[in-house]
């Protein structure tokens, strides 16, 4: 009899654990697994998460991209798997670059008409955004986006794309590339 209750048990206590993992999708634990990487900075374990990658810069405005997003917060709302290709929908919020340049394209004309080297100026842009978004009452933009998955080989990977960097970084990687 004791037996038979063990088992009993430990057959429950398996699907409690299979219910509680159930709750979220292979494709939004890599959406989760890619973000969480990109906020901490390690770039490594997003790159584990990405099928192809999207092209930034890698002079200031990389860097820039880089320092925008431990800023980043984000709510995973829903997710549709259709065959190997899924779509995650979130809500990224970040420091407003848009907002930021605002403030700051003054401040560059100002060091540019005194006489500043690039650069100096390229220093200054640096140090003073990254100023402006550790202040705490700098402005926030939430973008709803879709990101797309692809399942390659039974794995899930992210597909990175303009709209979900642009997003990742307030705006930033769409004004440094033009949109996309």
């Amino acid at each position: 009899m004791k037996k038979c209750v063990s088992i009993v048990l430990v057959f429950c206590l398996l699907l409690a654990a299979a219910a509680c993992g159930a709750s979220t999708s292979a494709p939004e634990k890599v959406v989760k697994t890619y973000i969480d990487s990109l906020k901490k900075g390690d770039f490594d374990a997003a790159a584990k998460c990405v099928k192809g990658a999207v092209d930034y810069p890698a002079d200031v405005a990389g860097e820039m991209i880089h320092n925008t997003f431990p800023f980043i917060s984000y709510t995973i709302s829903g997710c549709e798997i259709d065959g190997d290709r899924a779509a995650v929908a979130a809500d990224i919020t970040n420091v407003d670059m848009n907002k930021l340049f605002m403030t700051l394209i003054p401040e560059v004309m100002e060091q540019e008409g005194a006489g500043a080297s690039d650069e100096e100026v390229e220093a200054f842009v640096v140090r003073r955004s990254e100023e402006l978004m550790n202040k705490p009452l700098a402005a926030k933009v939430t973008s709803s986006v879709e990101i797309s998955l692809q399942r390659v080989e039974g794995k899930w990977y992210v597909v990175e794309d303009g709209a979900l960097w642009d997003a990742l970084t307030g705006g930033l990687y769409g004004m440094v590339m033009g949109g996309d």
